[in-house]
């Protein structure tokens, strides 16, 4: 996240995130169990969240349709991460 916005907005981002996905698992489960009372089954349920998966993929640009390099820190493979000696007591 620090790639793409400042440092000094990282605070509002984070908690404006947060504040969006608390709101999503509240309420998730009410209109949930809403479609699952008016439609008797979760069908409807599965296919609306393949929907927005599709859509969120599709509409979210990746990395270098925004012309930059992936952070070296994101763990795209193991072999990115930093390693740390165990110490021997």
């Amino acid at each position: 996240m620090r790639e793409n916005f400042p440092l000094s907005i990282i605070g509002t981002i984070v908690g404006a995130t947060s504040m969006i996905s608390s709101m999503r698992m509240v309420f998730g489960p009410l209109i949930g169990g809403m479609i699952f009372d008016r439609y008797g089954t979760y069908g409807w349920l599965r296919i609306g969240s393949f929907a927005v998966g599709l859509v969120r993929r599709w509409s979210w640009p990746t990395s270098a349709q925004r012309g930059r390099q992936p952070s070296r820190w994101l763990p795209h493979s193991r072999d990115n991460l930093p390693t740390a000696k165990a110490r021997v007591l």
